[in-house]
């Protein structure tokens, strides 16, 4: 069971510098009846001169289960890793840094949104899925008004943006170019 996410936040949708990015990548395993964090790997654009590995954060999930207490643990550790100083070009540190946490506990919410959907896909067809060992193990719950935090723009359709524009009738009036251009012969069709 391997995911990986983008995350991006900027002051606009479209055409705009991001404020902080990330590309995460997590790896499950199942051990002792869990689900556990095999492998990860996490990456920041806007924490740091270049983007750069989010190693310390990614060393505090593998191994452990996957849980909501281990992304806040992998939270603080990211805090640690990434203490961004008050006067940081570009300003905005602590909102950086709080962007950062964020998108790992979003990480969190989205591979388990992800892993629920498979895991049912995997029980309606375990014959598609010889390479699985039943049972699975049971997910953590998480409440629906805290899973609406999975959603991000990168991962819902773009707004329409086509269709069809009307003009009203222009007024006409009487003007110069009626008293200087000849009249339009009207066809008798």
């Amino acid at each position: 069971f391997e995911y990986v996410r983008p995350f991006q936040q900027a002051r606009r949708r479209e055409d705009d510098i991001s404020i902080v990015t990330s590309g995460m990548r997590i790896k499950l395993a199942i051990q002792g009846g869990d689900f556990v964090i095999a492998d990860a790997s996490i990456a920041f654009g806007g924490m740091a001169p270049t983007t750069v590995m989010a190693k310390d954060t990614c060393k505090s999930l593998i191994g452990s289960k996957f849980c909501k207490a281990t992304f806040d643990d992998a939270s603080k550790a990211l805090l640690e890793e990434f203490s961004l100083p008050k006067n940081v070009p570009g300003g905005q540190a602590a909102f950086r840094m709080s962007l950062a946490t964020s998108y790992l506990y979003k990480m969190f919410l989205s591979v388990r949104d992800d892993l629920q959907q498979d895991i049912a896909k995997i029980l309606n067809a375990p014959n598609d899925f010889l390479d699985v060992t039943l049972p699975l193990p049971s997910l953590e719950e998480v409440g629906a008004d805290e899973m609406s935090g999975a959603d991000n723009f990168l991962s819902s359709p773009k707004p329409s943006f086509h269709g069809q524009q009307t003009y009203p009738k222009p007024k006409v009036m009487s003007g110069l170019e009626d008293k200087i251009l000849p009249k339009p012969i009207e066809s008798s069709q």
